[in-house]
């Protein structure tokens, strides 16, 4: 939970009578699970050898099975202690739908015959099933972990369960009887929904931002959405709309709308509809006496979907003016967009509809982020959010030029509200130096501040109503806004930018993986190209990943084979490109490819030096310094594939060259003549072809074997300006 600090909690392992009580719970709760699973497989299994042996030697207590009551009695014991092990939540919907054979049933062998004399509602009268005992054991389940998988994934079940199976259907009734039950279980199903969403109220006062409740709550206004309005007729209804129903019980919203405008996808899978427990379709699997899922739905009429729509998007309001780093309020709130559109817009006409959306966006900027970001900046929440209107609001192709001149002067509205922020928290955060001047570079630390007002900006130089004027003043400003977002992270980034572009060039918003596209980098070729430490952003580790997450190790990958196949295109022909690497995990899994369609090759990797780099320190996408010690990264060398021009039988096979045997080498070389006076062009003539190394790579390790005492640097020879060197003795 929240505010719970780990070392508080894993301290109390320390007292050792408290350490002894927890290891005699953790015992007693093993004993149960293995009980538990034994009386299951005695239940549901063939039976052992010992059992058979006994039952033939008459022993009574051999031919009694434990019962679905036992098991669930056992797994709501275990549960309430600890409700996380998915496994007791199956074993318990097992059993919830066991069907134990009476006393005096026919044996298998008969029950072929015995399936066509079975009772009307037989289903009903086996189950174990109880909407109320479900619905009170999740419930404490949950307050004891508000964010346990298992208990609201069950939850879920027992409500879709209830809603399919729990409508009375007697053999004899009349129509009006049976409409009479019908329009009884669907009005009590909705008295149940509507306690759900008051429980999620409840627990989203406590924890304003568990995900787990907000996904659940949505949950249940589908199913709300599926048990229709009362009264209405309940025919069964097939194909596409049956289709629509499966959809709506397994969570989905797509059936509300066009599912392209949609993106509330299904919690419960809807191609596991003819498992046991789960949702059946159709008729398909249905026993006499079952309630067809169709026969529970009505649909909506305008204005119940409208109050639904209505009720939640007032009730995100609520949620994000408490709390505007409510992230998953803001999500939640993402994704009724479309929805409060489609009230909005009813007519599906292309101008209402852009009108609309219009005059959403506008009052989502004006109601709802113009009061968070001014009062929290520095939360990136509503920042997201900003990013999803502006992208959300974009004009497409059929708009005309009326509504896209609205949405441009939204976008300046935006822009002029961004700066008038930047400039009260420019003020706000000056410091006052000596004799009472204010340091301005103390003002640029409203990091999201500048980042917004860039995606603002670059949207606005996608327009076509700009003028080239106006245009370039824009793209001057969004470049300022990137390198303040930059400066603001990355606090000494201002003096390395300033120091580079002294003596070189500095570029922002360069896509590694496009450098052969980038108008100005691809007219030039490079003899070296450096990518230090790179990565996606995409965390290493993640919530419900055993290891490493493979997003990220999959994504890095194709980062790195993306920017070798853009970087070879701007390679010179003696060029080099190195990667620089750590050597942990998950790093040791970023494999490189093979190069058979690459124009470049690896030549070399070498153990990462800091000192070959004076005051560099590695920052990681988060912003934090990160010092790589020595010998924990590597730099790999790739440059151009060589080509021999000799005969088959003369050519060379070129080995990689590891610069550990290229120090040993030099070693050997400067060893032969002290007296005389190598620079690296010497050094380089006299090795062996076969591992013939680039002077770029030979001159590291000479700095490197300086930095080392290894060697020490010589003045140059007279005919050149490379300096010599000579082995320390």
């Amino acid at each position: 939970m929240h505010g719970q600090k780990r070392a508080e909690y894993k301290s109390r392992l320390l007292n050792p009578e408290a350490a002894a009580k927890l290891a005699t719970k953790a015992r007693q709760w093993n004993h149960l699970s293995r009980e538990l699973l034994a009386q299951r497989r005695r239940l549901l299994g063939p039976p052992a050898p010992s059992e058979e042996g006994a039952a033939a030697e008459g022993d009574d207590a051999a031919l009694v099975p434990p019962s679905p009551g036992i098991l669930l009695a056992l797994t709501e014991k275990m549960l309430s202690v600890n409700p996380d092990p998915s496994h007791l939540w199956n074993v318990r919907r097992e059993m919830l739908l066991c069907a134990p054979p009476a006393a005096g049933a026919p044996s298998k062998e008969g029950e072929n015959e015995a399936e066509g004399a079975e009772e009307p509602n037989a289903h009903a009268k086996r189950s174990s099933f109880d909407i109320e005992a479900e619905l009170k054991l999740t419930a404490h389940c949950l307050q004891r972990n508000p964010k346990s998988y298992s208990s609201w994934f069950h939850r879920k079940w027992a409500l879709v369960y209830h809603l399919t199976h729990g409508a009375p259907s007697p053999a004899i009734a009349s129509p009006t009887e049976e409409s009479s039950l019908q329009k009884q279980h669907v009005d009590g199903t909705k008295s149940i929904l509507q306690a759900e969403l008051e429980l999620c109220a409840q627990f989203l006062q406590l924890d304003e931002r568990n995900f787990h409740c907000w996904n659940y709550r949505r949950f249940v206004v589908a199913l709300r959405g599926s048990c229709g309005r009362s009264g209405a007729s309940s025919a069964p209804r097939e194909g596409d709309a049956a289709k629509s129903d499966m959809e709506l019980f397994s969570g989905s919203w797509s059936s509300w709308l066009e599912p392209s405008e949609v993106s509330m996808g299904a919690q419960l899978s809807k191609s596991a509809g003819t498992a046991k427990g789960i949702l059946p379709t159709g008729n398909e699997g249905a026993v006499d006496g079952e309630t067809d899922i169709a026969n529970s739905i009505a649909p909506l009429s305008k204005e119940e979907l409208e109050k639904i729509i209505t009720d939640e998007w007032d009730f995100t309001t609520s949620k994000i003016q408490d709390n505007f780093s409510n992230g998953s309020a803001f999500h939640y709130r993402s994704k009724l967009l479309p929805l409060m559109l489609a009230s909005r817009a009813p007519s599906g006409d292309a101008g209402d509809r852009h009108d609309a959306i219009l005059s959403l966006a506008r009052e989502e900027w004006e109601n709802i982020l113009l009061n968070a970001i001014f009062t929290e900046p520095d939360d990136q929440t509503p920042w997201w959010y900003l990013r999803c209107i502006v992208s959300w609001a974009r004009p497409s192709a059929e708009w005309n030029e009326e509504l896209s001149e609205e949405y441009e002067a939204l976008l300046f509205e935006m822009a002029d509200s961004l700066r008038e922020l930047l400039e009260v928290e420019k003020e706000n955060g000056m410091a006052t130096g000596e004799g009472g001047v204010r340091d301005e570079s103390k003002g640029a630390k409203c990091k999201w501040g500048y980042i917004g007002l860039h995606l603002v900006l670059s949207t606005l130089l996608e327009s076509k109503l700009i003028d080239e004027d106006e245009r370039e003043e824009l793209r001057e400003e969004a470049k300022d806004c990137f390198e303040q977002a930059v400066n603001a992270k990355y606090p000494s980034s201002k003096g390395h930018i300033a120091l580079l572009r002294e003596r070189s060039g500095v570029m922002f918003e360069v896509d590694a993986t496009r450098l052969h596209v980038h108008p100005d980098l691809s007219k030039k070729k490079f003899d070296v190209i450096l990518f230090t430490f790179p990565h996606t952003g995409v965390p290493n580790f993640a919530a419900g990943c055993s290891g490493p997450n493979p997003k990220s190790i999959d994504g890095n990958k194709q980062l790195i084979r993306d920017f070798l196949r853009s970087a070879q295109k701007i390679l010179a022909n003696d060029g080099e490109i190195n990667i620089t690497l750590k050597t942990s995990a998950p790093y040791d899994r970023w494999t490189f490819p093979d190069f058979a369609d690459y124009e470049i090759e690896a030549k070399s990797q070498h153990n990462f030096r800091a000192q070959t780099f004076p005051g560099y320190s590695h920052r990681s996408t988060k912003g934090h310094i990160d010092l790589v010690k020595n010998g924990h990264a590597k730099t790999y060398v790739f440059g151009r594939k060589r080509k021999h021009q000799g005969t088959a039988e003369e050519e060379v096979e070129f080995a990689r060259v590891e610069e550990e045997d290229i120090e040993t080498f030099v070693i050997e070389v400067l060893s032969g003549d002290q007296n005389e006076r190598f620079n690296v062009l010497d050094i380089r003539r006299r090795f062996p072809e076969a591992i013939l190394p680039d002077t770029r790579q030979l001159n590291r390790v000479l700095y490197a074997m300086e930095s080392r005492k290894l060697l020490k640097k010589g003045s140059p020879n007279a005919w050149n300006k490379k300096p010599t060197w000579a082995l320390t003795k």
